[in-house]
């Protein structure tokens, strides 16, 4: 006989999803838990869960998603939120897709081979070689010694040294 406890709904606004209770003989509790929704497409979705707890989470994370309106957000896996979230670490401060931005641009700059020219550049700045920065006083400096070696004469700021 059906249980009158079962299907679990969960509403918030317009939005529901149900959690559904099957057998199962190979979980510990003997049964398998299937939460259910209608995506932003007006697909049916189903996803099991192992326990009734892992269950009620995401019915209740996917309910309120849906209610505020973010049906993409609410056809994300666990397993993609996850991902989402340790980019978002591994990225901080800068923004997931202005870091993603920024690779890609360092990519197509070294033509793939972005950790390599990293590498090379970070063996050449703690060597001391030159990386292609200099002040503008040296610059100056060297200008002014070329145009005196060279027998010109140099102007300073108010006239002739």
């Amino acid at each position: 006989m059906k249980s009158p406890d079962w299907p679990k709904v969960l509403k918030s606004g317009a939005s529901s999803v149900k959690v559904y209770r099957g057998a199962h003989p190979k979980t510990v509790s003997g049964y398998v838990y299937t939460v259910a929704f209608v995506d932003l497409t007006g697909k049916r979705v189903l996803r099991q869960r192992a326990t009734i707890e892992a269950a009620m989470e995401e019915a209740s994370t996917t309910v309120q998603r849906l209610a505020e309106g973010r049906p993409e957000a609410a056809a994300l896996t666990r397993s993609d939120r996850d991902e989402l979230v340790a980019l978002r670490r591994l990225a901080f401060p800068t923004p997931p897709v202005l870091a993603l931005q920024e690779w890609a641009r360092a990519r197509d700059l070294t033509a793939g081979k972005v950790l390599a020219s990293a590498e090379a550049w970070a063996a050449a700045h703690a060597a001391g070689k030159p990386t292609g920065e200099t002040e503008v006083g040296k610059i100056v400096d060297d200008f002014i010694q070329a145009k005196e070696s060279a027998g010109n004469r140099v102007n300073g700021p108010t006239g002739p040294n």
